[in-house]
């Protein structure tokens, strides 16, 4: 196999630019275009290969968005389906319970309350009135 910039063709330049997106690890891209380390690392720390990186991370990433937001009426109705389906109480309690974080935002804070604070409550009422 050729070394240095004789293997550095715009094909091989671009099959490493598409692996690195889609996740391939360092070995595997090594071995399909038939590089040392050296070179997968020298590629992977020169600046026009990295934008390409970025600018087509933030393509899949956009495109990822429009598809969501394409659909979103259609999550929100699937949502509003499970919040209002008592047979199947967990799936009721998890789709109320993001809806109304949606609305509220995230709840930091847990009130745990047990039967005996409650029952001690109830005591101390009565015993006061």
């Amino acid at each position: 196999m050729a070394t240095g910039t004789m293997i550095k063709t715009p094909e091989n330049v671009e099959r490493f630019i598409n692996m690195i997106v889609l996740g391939v690890g360092r070995t595997e891209i090594e071995k399909e275009i038939g590089i040392k380390p050296s070179t997968y690392y020298s590629w992977l720390a020169c600046g026009e290969i990295i934008d390409e990186i970025e600018k087509r991370r933030i393509e899949i990433k956009d495109e990822g968005m429009r598809y969501i937001k394409g659909r979103y009426k259609k999550y929100l109705s699937n949502l509003d389906k499970l919040a209002n389906n008592f047979e199947d109480k967990r799936s009721c309690l998890a789709a109320n319970q993001f809806l109304i974080e949606k609305m509220d935002g995230k709840n930091t804070t847990k009130l745990e309350i047990t039967e005996r604070e409650i029952i001690v409550d109830i005591v101390d009422d009565d015993v006061l009135n």
